[in-house]
């Protein structure tokens, strides 16, 4: 659809634009997965790292609030293990929708 494809090249499109912070990549991520353009939200959050542009609680909670609308449960654990691992604390959002996602994806005993 032309939604469809105006979104993917509005994600290739920002990606050579000038040096975006946090908050660029947050907005771009959002509207990539909102657009179910998961591969592109990964990339992003990935990418964002090789630019010098640290990922944030709103950076990882896109990512999973976005692996639940797709029900990419494992995905969801994945970036919450994550931000665990890392400097980052997960927030209620990023801690609800991580749990939403194990839900969806029927895996209720992951989500205790």
């Amino acid at each position: 659809t032309m939604h469809h494809c105006s979104t993917v090249s509005s994600c290739e499109l920002w990606t050579t634009a000038a040096r975006p912070d946090s908050w660029s990549y947050n907005a771009v991520m959002s509207v990539c997965g909102e657009a179910t353009q998961w591969r592109w939200v990964l990339w992003l959050l990935g990418h964002m790292a090789t630019v010098l542009v640290s990922p944030d609680v709103v950076s990882h909670s896109v990512v999973i609030a976005m692996s639940n609308r797709l029900s990419m449960w494992e995905q969801a654990l994945v970036t919450l293990h994550g931000m665990h691992s890392g400097t980052l604390q997960p927030n209620v959002v990023s801690f609800s929708a991580a749990i939403s996602s194990c839900l969806r994806g029927k895996r209720w005993d992951l989500a205790l």
